[in-house]
Parts: C-alpha cells; structure tokens; sequence
C-alpha cells in the first residue's frame, strides 16, 4: 500500500514491516528501522504498523525517541471528525474541518510545545510534527490502509475516507519537494450539458446573467453542446462568446445525443465515422461563427462502450470527459488500484480519461481531487440555474478561498494537463492528454505519456516526428533541447481513422432533438404556471 501511494508522486520504497518510520528524499523512499540515520537533516514519518491505541502508543513512543518530546496521550476514543490545521503543507485543507462516513478509535496527542498539530480530533492531534535538530519528525496515529482490505486507492483518499492515506501523501509531498511530480496549476471549468446557441437562454440558463457573475466571481463555464446543432448558433449568442472567450467556451457533447448514443452496439468503422461527423460538424460551426472547440468530448448521459471508447482514440480526440474514467468496467476489476488517482486515466488504450463532477454533490469532494492535480470540471444541467446562480457562485466561492485553480475553458485546461518533476538532469513532464503545450525555454529532460504497451502512438513536436521510445513508465521522448517559444506536444495512434466530410443530419435526430430543445426552454415558464396555480390556491 505505502509503494502505491507513494508512485503517485513518483517515489519509490523499500520495506521493513518491522520498521518504526519512513524517510524519504530526492525521489527514493526508504522505511528505517528502530536506529535513525546518521543524515540528521531527512524527514521522517512515524505510523503505527496496525488499528488500535496500543499501536498507537508505540508509534508515539518512537516519535519520543526521535525527537526527545514527551508525548501525552488522550483515551482513545471513536472519532469521525477532523480539522486542519493553517500550515501551508495541508493545501488544500487548510483550516477546515472534514468528517469521514465511519468511526475510527483513536487516541490524540494532547497539545505541548514543541509539537505542531497538523490534523485534530476533537480530543488533540492525530497527525502532529517535531523536529530533531534540523530533522521534521511527523508522526500519524492512524495506520496506512491494509493492502489485503483496499482494492482501489481512490477509495481511502475522498470525502468519506481519507485520514488513512492522506497523512502519508502530505507528508511525502513535502518531503520530495521538486522532486516529487506535481500539477503546475490545477484547472477548473464549469460545464453544462445540452444547450445549444440559437438564443442567449437554454431553459433556466441565462447565458448574460452567467457572464456577469463569472466576471465578477472569478469563474469559467463550458457549454457542451451538441454538434447535432451546430447550425443553429445566432449572431447575437455567438457575439457573446466570441466577445468572452476567457469566461464562456464550447466543448462536444455526442454527436446527436441519442440515449445511450455511446453505449450502442455498433461496429468500430461505423463509431468512428459517426465522431468523424462530429468533429465535421463543429468545425463547420466554427467557420460559420467564430467560436473555437477543442477536441475533447464529454458523454451524453454519461455512458460509453470500449468500442466507442477505441473510436474515440482513433479519431483523434486530445481527451474525453466522464464521470467513471472507464465506464464500461467494474472498478474492482480493472486490476489496477491506482485507477482515477492521476490527472487522467490512460488504463484504457493509453487514451485519456479526464473525471468530472457533479455540481450537485458536496463540494469538498473537489479538494481531494485537485489535490492529485486532476481539472476540475464541475458539470450539471441547465435545471439547476432555475432558483439562480447560487448554487455556481457558492462552488466558485469555495474553489477559489481553498484551491486557488486557474479558470479556463476545457482545451485549455487538456493542454495544461501534466505534472513536473526535478531530475539532475533537469525538469522532466508526464503527461495526460494527447495534446499537451509545454514551455521550453531551459529545455526538458524527457516527457512521458504512462501508457500501457500494448497499443503503438506516434508522437509530433511542432507537426513534426518525435521518437519515442517505450519505457516502464510508458511512452517517453528523449531530451528536448531550448527553445524561445512554447511547443505543442501531440499524441496520436499509429493508425488512426480518415475524416469524413459533413454530411445530411437524419430527420429522426432532428426530431428528437427538437423536442428536447422545446421542452427544456419551456420549462421555466411550466414551473412559472405551476407556481401561480399553487398560489391562487
């Protein structure tokens, strides 16, 4: 579990069950027993081996041997409730107070100097720092989770559980500095689903009245429209967004957002050319208004199959958006216990995966995702601006006092998706995009995509070949030399599908599609009659 968790930020362990605390330093992690090295300056962190106050004690009585700091401890007792601390380590929980779903039984660390308390129950400290000399001592009460228990990481390290993992992220975090891959910035978009820009209103969604909040609260929405639309834009809603773009953008949503159109059993040519039509069409849209797209989709209804997942990939898409990063699969049978814990998830066909968030759900869900440096992209329907943009600003708000993210629209938000890393021989990048654009004024050490191998890519620097070489971290470039301006990273199958012109839409998806769109902008005025009717009542 320790060797999981850590090779999320790039470290690597060797271990000692029979250890009392761990050291990391420059990328390489080491569990040390009883002795404490001789290098007096490397942290460490001190956690009990298994549940209980009586391995809690032992833990603290190491703490104590370490550092020479006397520890009281409070009766353990059960816990759920936890607050943070304001040290700066803990962004992006600093001075919050989190509950898990279930209790723990834990003892606590009654306040003395000398001891800085980073996380508290309400008894005391549950995840405390000292020092020996130059050294930073941590020391966690709760135990890392039991590998045979956990089959998904992303499970202990959320809203509803997190104290058994988070204190040995935090602390590894900070104790590889640079050396530990990190997200630039973390981004963040709003998006919903379904409305097209026939008029500068979709149902409960006031395009202006967002604009004017998003100006003034700091935020970005993405439309996700349906390419099936894309004649229906007008002058004065594409005024808008052209005239925004740093506030309002477009994002593909389907093709004719057919129910379950993603989920259907077709063949893989049949998938491809029907996303072909997609991209097809909003570049047509694009020509016609102004309005820029990126080549990201985000599903209708939140479904896709593997065969529309593959077509996705081989059409050329730079990423897609969904709630589930593979949702066809089980979860615990992916075999992979690292799923949904990096920026995107490339577990299927090296093609990028890219989660988004119900607005509807609590939004300190959101802390633990930029956390692992993932966007944030915070999705809904036009049903829920219908008592206002509360619900928008109060997210933006709390984004913004405790993540801090970079609002933008979605393309740009895929092209920053990477991590950075230092290496002796200079900065280094993961990627989790197809197409990424990196700064490279010192140059880099390499770039890696953490692809599986078993489906050959081709890489482009500038619409140029880059080579690549396959590595046990997955698709990797050699070094790339300086240069002024930034470069545009593209990754591609070796063989990808041919695109097809645009073509006639079928009467049935207009028709569909019609009356979705009259029953979505007749909604506010169904629930302004039902208001009045209950009223003269």
């Amino acid at each position: 579990m320790i060797d999981l968790a850590l090779s999320v930020l790039g470290a690597t362990t060797t271990r000692d069950d029979a250890a009392a605390g761990l050291l990391l330093r420059a990328g390489r992690a080491s569990v040390i027993p009883q002795a404490v090295p001789a290098a007096a300056d490397l942290p460490i962190l001190i956690f009990p081996g298994t549940a209980g106050p009586s391995a809690a004690a032992a833990a603290a009585t190491t703490f104590t041997e370490v550092t020479g700091l006397a520890l009281q401890l409070s009766e353990a007792a059960p816990c759920r409730g936890y607050r943070f601390g304001t040290a700066t380590t803990l962004w992006p929980f600093c001075g919050l107070a989190l509950d898990e779903d279930c209790d723990r039984v834990l003892p606590a660390v009654i306040p003395r100097r000398g001891v800085e308390a980073l996380v508290s129950s309400p008894r005391g400290g549950v995840f405390v720092r000292g020092s020996a000399g130059t050294r930073s001592v941590y020391l966690s009460l709760v135990p890392v989770p039991d590998p045979d228990e956990v089959s998904l990481l992303k499970n202990e390290f959320g809203a509803k559980r997190f104290m058994g993992l988070l204190a040995l992220l935090v602390f590894a975090r900070t104790a590889l500095g640079d050396a530990g891959w990190r997200t630039p910035q973390v981004g963040a978009s709003f998006l919903v689903d379904d409305p097209n820009l026939r008029l500068r209103r979709y149902g409960f969604l006031v395009l202006d009245s967002v604009l004017e909040a998003a100006c003034r609260e700091d935020f970005h929405m993405a439309v996700a429209m349906i390419p099936l639309d894309y004649a229906k834009t007008r002058e004065r809603a594409a005024r808008l967004m052209r005239a925004n773009p740093d506030r309002l953008s477009l994002v593909l949503h389907g093709v004719d957002h057919r129910r379950l159109e993603f989920e259907a059993d077709v063949p893989e040519d049949r998938a491809e050319a029907a996303l072909a039509q997609a991209l097809a069409r909003m570049q047509a849209h694009q020509q016609r208004t102004g309005i820029r797209h990126p080549r990201v989709m985000t599903f209708p209804h939140g479904g896709c199959n593997a065969t529309w997942l593959t077509a996705l990939r081989n059409t050329g898409f730079d990423a897609a958006l969904a709630s589930r990063a593979i949702p066809f699969a089980h979860e615990t049978g992916l075999g992979n216990p690292l799923y949904e814990m990096h920026p995107a998830e490339l577990g299927f066909a090296g093609f990028p995966m890219i989660n988004r968030f119900k607005a509807e759900e609590p939004v300190e869900h959101l802390l633990f995702q930029a956390w692992l440096g993932k966007p944030l992209v915070i999705y809904t329907h036009h049903q829920f601006f219908s008592e206002g943009l509360q619900g928008v600003t109060t997210i933006a708000r709390f984004l913004n006092d405790h993540v801090r993210p970079r609002w933008t629209d979605i393309g740009t938000m895929v092209a920053a998706n990477y991590q950075v890393r230092a290496t002796p021989a200079g900065a280094a990048v993961r990627v989790f995009s197809n197409r990424v654009t990196l700064a490279l004024d010192r140059g880099l050490a390499g770039v890696v995509k953490p692809s599986p191998a078993a489906e050959p890519e081709r890489a482009e620097l500038d619409g140029a070949e880059l080579a690549l070489d396959q590595t046990a971290s997955g698709l990797a470039t050699r070094r790339l030399e300086p240069r002024a301006r930034p470069a545009e990273i593209v990754f591609r199958p070796a063989h990808g599908a041919r695109p097809h012109p645009l073509a006639s839409v079928s009467v049935l998806s207009r028709v569909r599609r019609a009356a979705t769109e009259v029953r979505d902008q007749g909604a506010p005025i169904t629930v302004k009659i039902r208001g009045s009717a209950r009223t003269r009542r």
